[in-house]
């Protein structure tokens, strides 16, 4: 068993287009990572220090992968399907599902580039912010990812 270092931890999420929603689920306290420019004058993760008062008792982690664990692939969509109509793109489930692995700045970067007028004041950056919104939105109602049925029966 590795000893788990919380700055290597804060190095890994605090990066500005990850969506951490899922590790907000897990029975820890609440947590927020934050972009680069958010950390302290010494460059540690406020998020770091709390993560150090957890890990001492933990027994083990477990990070999701998208779609190990948890289905959060119906969510996802949801938020990208509210945010392209809310700026006029279309972004059927085939090629939603087609784009798994691409960044989401790149993916609205490719939408934009083939349906919109070249002259658009859109950005890939606020589509970006208006899906994580949305996604917000989508938890706040109340909907999260539900497991896996097939990993939970090998698991139990």
């Amino acid at each position: 068993q590795q000893p788990v270092n919380p700055q290597q931890l804060c190095s890994l999420f605090c990066q500005p287009l990850i969506d951490i929603s899922l590790l907000r689920q897990l029975p820890l306290p609440p947590m927020s990572f934050l972009s680069k420019d958010q950390h302290d004058p010494d460059g540690v993760c406020p998020e770091t220090r709390r993560l150090e008062a957890v890990l001492g008792d933990a027994r083990g982690l477990v990070f999701d992968c998208d779609g190990t664990l948890l289905d959060t692939m119906p969510l996802y969509f949801e938020s990208w399907s509210r945010a392209c109509e809310e700026v006029g793109l279309t972004f059927p489930l085939e090629r939603f599902y087609s784009y798994a692995g691409r960044t989401v700045h790149g993916i609205f970067q490719t939408l934009i580039d083939e349906q919109l007028p070249s002259d658009t004041k859109i950005t890939a950056s606020h589509c970006e912010d208006r899906k994580r919104s949305h996604h917000a939105d989508i938890e706040a109602e109340g909907r999260f990812a539900g497991p896996i049925d097939v990993v939970v029966d090998i698991a139990f």
